[in-house]
């Protein structure tokens, strides 16, 4: 039903509120009416009060088609006769209109089996209001292909670099929040209660919407009844990748150092990766939200690079001469060859894993290395930081793309930061004993008695000195016994008398 309200109502309708309290409304729910909210000026206000949560994920309604807004290439098969249907199609060809690609973007259309031109039945006429709506048969079976691949790999050739890339990427596949829009979305937010749809909505946002560090604070302050973990976790994936400061600074609002502690090592893929650098051994749990987001970054930069390898004539260097720069692809146990595949696998799976790796082709010239006096500049910074080593070489890594090093350089770091360990030779442990000291006949034991003096017999300095004589004798014959010992073993003499 939401779905059908998203095609329904045009962003040029005069509607400013819907009621929509006491429903259930799942993720994918949730996600239609955040673009029915955000796609429209002014924005429209949906009230939720006392709304549950429904089918979580991507489950969809039986009999109902799935389409991925934000990339909807692919084939389809739709019923006319079924509402939910029909309105699958205008939006596949609203999206096709946003995106200023003609119809000819759709391929190999046909109706009851019968292959017609998408021009003459696909055609926009103003209602009974003035506004413009795609017109589509009512009744039929509509067999179709989309493609959109052409119009992103337009505007992703035009990028200057992997930032810009993933900044064009993630803006033309999820909506910004402008003021308005995020004023409307979180007092819609606030209008539930349970924790239920409050998570639902959460994900539905970070699944449709590209948020700033500032936006996310508020919806951690709105959320009491939630872990705010699962908040960070949830919405992480959706900030724009550049402030990684402000990042650090959304973690400090958990209420606890453990918190703050699980949070970083859950979100650390995702804030520490650099697209600049993306060379490196990946593996990426896809119930994680930031590292599904960090594979589906990985796969759009090596499409990226692929292309400018082709344009650049560089050597084709990738594992199954296809010029990719992914290698050794393993997603859900299974290998896989090139990243379109893994791009279908992450379309389907909520789940598993994907480990690769990453080798980046030489797409520009490092230039003239790195001046002594700045290296000497970073060696300080790096060794007054009371970091770990592995936490000083992932900030290392956020900049070394602006770093050219040369080979004496690289050494240079590498031992500052890494000091060698110098083998520590154990002496063996001489397990020496004490030396008895002769008992006489009428001795009561050690000390003055065994000297064989009675007590009482002499005066007190008397005692003195033939104890002190006593303990000078016992002495001498301790180290007498280390030395023999240490000369059976091939140890200096000297050495075990210092002892």
């Amino acid at each position: 039903a939401d779905f059908v309200l998203m095609a329904s109502v045009t962003k040029d309708s005069a509607l400013q509120t819907l009621d929509l309290a006491l429903n259930p409304h799942g993720q994918s729910g949730m996600q239609c009416l955040l673009r029915l909210v955000t796609e429209r000026w002014p924005p429209l206000f949906v009230r939720l009060v006392g709304s549950g949560g429904g089918a979580a994920g991507g489950v969809q309604a039986p009999g109902s088609v799935q389409v991925n807004i934000r990339d909807p290439s692919g084939a389809y098969r739709l019923h006319l006769r079924h509402p939910q249907h029909r309105a699958a199609l205008q939006v596949l060809l609203e999206e096709l209109r946003k995106r200023c690609l003609p119809l000819e973007a759709l391929h190999d259309v046909t109706i009851d089996g019968q292959p017609v031109a998408p021009t003459t039945i696909f055609r926009e006429n103003p209602d009974a209001e003035g506004v413009q709506r795609w017109r589509v048969p009512d009744r039929g079976t509509v067999c179709l292909s989309v493609d959109v691949g052409a119009g992103q790999q337009q505007a992703f050739s035009a990028c200057r670099d992997e930032r810009e890339l993933l900044r064009t990427w993630a803006r033309t596949s999820k909506i910004p929040l402008p003021f308005a829009s995020f004023t409307t979305a979180l007092a819609m937010f606030q209008e539930l209660r349970l924790a239920e749809p409050k998570n639902l909505f959460l994900q539905a946002l970070a699944e449709e919407c590209v948020l700033k560090v500032s936006q996310v604070q508020e919806f951690l302050r709105e959320s009491n009844v939630l872990d705010r973990s699962f908040v960070v976790k949830s919405l992480y994936a959706a900030i724009e990748h550049e402030d990684k400061i402000g990042m650090f600074d959304i973690m400090l609002i958990a209420r606890s150092t453990e918190d703050v502690r699980q949070m970083v090592v859950e979100t650390a893929k995702f804030v520490f990766f650099n697209p600049c650098l993306p060379n490196g051994t990946y593996a990426l749990d896809l119930r994680s939200p930031c590292e599904r987001t960090v594979a589906a970054q990985l796969l759009v930069i090596n499409a990226w690079h692929r292309e400018r390898a082709k344009k650049m004539n560089l050597p084709d260097l990738s594992q199954h001469g296809d010029w990719e720069s992914v290698r050794n692809i393993r997603a859900g146990g299974m290998p896989y060859s090139c990243g379109s595949d893994i791009a279908r696998f992450l379309a389907s799976a909520d789940g598993g894993s994907v480990d690769l790796d990453y080798a980046a082709p030489p797409l520009q010239d490092l230039g003239q290395p790195l001046d002594e006096a700045a290296l000497e500049s970073l060696l300080f910074v790096l060794g007054q930081s009371p970091c770990s080593l592995a936490q000083r070489i992932r900030c290392l890594r956020l900049v070394a793309h602006r770093l050219a090093l040369s080979t004496a350089q690289v050494r240079t770091l590498l031992t500052s930061q890494v000091p060698r360990q110098q083998p520590q030779l154990q002496q063996p442990q001489q397990q020496q004993q004490q030396p008895k000291v002769p008992r006489t006949p009428d001795s009561k034991g050690p000390g003055v008695a065994a000297a064989g003096v009675r007590r009482g017999s002499k005066s007190a300095p008397e005692l003195r000195r033939r104890s002190s004589k006593t303990h000078l004798v016992a002495k001498q014959d301790l180290a007498h016994t280390a030395g023999s010992t240490a000369a059976s073993e091939g140890t200096p003499t000297a050495a075990a008398a210092n002892v």
